[in-house]
Parts: C-alpha cells; sequence; structure tokens
C-alpha cells in the first residue's frame, strides 16, 4: 500500500511504501506540463519530497509508477 499525505502541504510531501518496488515520480501541473520528476530507483521505503523549490502555491498531480501500476495523487501546495 502507498499512501500520501501532508496534504494541502507547504511543500514538503511524503509517500508512505509498504514494501512497493517504486520506479518513479512525476509531478504535472493540471495542463500536463510536467514540474519535475524523480527516480526511485525500485526503492521499498519511505520518502520525503520537498516540491516547494519547483513550484509555486496551486494544485499539481503526483503520478507514482511501480513495476505494474501506476496511482496519481492530487496535490494542493500552500
Amino acid at each position: 500500500m502507498i499512501s500520501v499525505f501532508l496534504n494541502p502541504s507547504s511543500g514538503k510531501v511524503n509517500v508512505k511504501n509498504s514494501g512497493i518496488a517504486l520506479y518513479a515520480l512525476i509531478v504535472k501541473v493540471v495542463n500536463g506540463g510536467m514540474i519535475i520528476s524523480f527516480d526511485l530507483e525500485g526503492a521499498t521505503v519511505d520518502r520525503e519530497f520537498n516540491l516547494r523549490s519547483v513550484w509555486s502555491p496551486g494544485m499539481c498531480f503526483m503520478t507514482i509508477y511501480s513495476e505494474n501500476a501506476f496511482m496519481v495523487k492530487k496535490l494542493i501546495i500552500k
């Protein structure tokens, strides 16, 4: 199971991971343009991401990819 918390956030977003190998995290604006991507290299542990330096306040979408699936979460940056 994967969960994303601190939403809305001041810029720091935590991804809680229960052992699933994750390969990429991509953050996009509402119109689909990419803000930033992270290569997670099969990480199976919890991670914290600081999006404040790359995105001003507003809404964006975070897509997290595993080997066989992906999930999209809406994020609000304050």
